[in-house]
């Protein structure tokens, strides 16, 4: 009944140091829900007024302190602005962060496609890196958290990309609905669902091959779901990566003309799965950022419904029984 799977991620520091960080992912008895129990908490900190804010993803510093990667032939690659390394706080095996931008932190007309594009090509090439033989067994998605009221705890724009043997709650059920879809039907869920929105009312436009849908049910604040006419990341030419970029810009414009900021993001990536699966990206608005807001809810909870914490159950019962029977 009480069922649990570990994980573990190695992680390299500039210094020469080696960590492995276990990640140990829990089936609620009930329901088989998953939880993810991350032994390592993140930097939360809050700026005073006038500090200097640190930053790890800067350049000058981003070279000194990042983790490196055993997968990466450096340990951390470059592209762009973009460069991608080990997260420090894993969730899952092979769990990074990919900084988007040279700016900490640049105004929404400053992004460019290529930010995006280049993120997305350290990626796809991270990905071919990953058990090349055994690719099939892993479920690849990235995720944004961008500003702290989505979850983010560095204001420099990033990403993070994480391939686990052992998928999300939500990407789990997205591959089992659409498996049982695909057989019904003889079509992928998302290619059906552009052609059904194509003339209606929910259908917003297309960028490079990347056609944006508002949800019919949505999970948040202007849910809006990309669809990629090209099934996975590895048969994605630059383009289609820079659609999928456009259509975030765009979002981020239209969220500044509501006066919005924060939002949360996923792309669901079908590298691994059949053909009954298309790689697609959601959306989700956030409440808007101020200074001293911080959401610990982020992407893996608002759109893969995974919990994500950072101590133990029973060090948690451990230390709560010490205060009750002392007061």
């Amino acid at each position: 009944m009480f069922r649990k799977e570990v994980e573990e991620s190695m992680i390299l520091y500039p210094d020469g140091k080696m960590e492995k960080a276990r990640v140990e992912i829990r089936y609620d008895p009930l329901t088989l829900q998953t939880s993810r129990i991350v032994q390592k908490t993140p930097p939360f900190a809050e700026l005073e007024e006038g500090e200097d804010p640190f930053c790890p993803f800067c350049d000058g510093v981003i070279e000194k302190v990042a983790a490196r990667s055993p997968v990466l032939r450096d340990g951390i690659a470059w592209r762009g602005e973009a460069a991608i390394f080990s997260n420090i706080t894993p969730y899952s095996r092979y769990s990074f962060v990919v900084r988007l931008t040279r700016s900490h932190s640049p105004a929404v007309e400053d992004f460019r496609t290529s930010h995006f594009r280049d993120a997305l090509m350290l990626i796809k090439e991270t990905m071919s890196l990953i058990d090349c033989e055994d690719s099939h067994k892993y479920y690849h998605f990235a995720g944004i958290n961008y500003l702290k009221s989505a979850g983010g705890s560095v204001r420099h724009p990033h990403m993070q990309y994480i391939a686990s043997q052992i998928p999300t709650n939500y990407f789990l059920r997205l591959d089992e609905k659409a498996r049982e879809f695909y057989e019904k039907a003889g079509v992928d869920y998302w290619t059906w669902l552009v052609e059904a929105e194509k003339e209606g009312e929910r259908y917003v436009g297309e960028t490079n091959g990347v056609d944006w849908v508002a949800a019919f049910a949505p999970k948040g604040f202007y849910h809006l779901i990309g669809v990629c006419s090209e099934r996975t990341l590895a048969e994605m030419k630059k383009e289609s990566l820079e659609g999928i970029g456009q259509g975030i810009i765009r979002y981020m414009s239209f969220l500044k003309s509501k006066s919005m900021n924060a939002y949360n993001a996923s792309i669901f990536f079908a590298d691994g799965r059949g053909e009954h699966f298309r790689t697609h990206i959601h959306l989700v608005a956030r409440t808007p950022m101020s200074r001293f807001y911080w959401n610990d809810t982020f992407f893996m909870k608002i759109i893969h419904d995974e919990s994500i914490v950072y101590t133990l159950p029973e060090a948690f019962a451990a230390e709560f029984r010490g205060f009750w029977d002392g007061g």
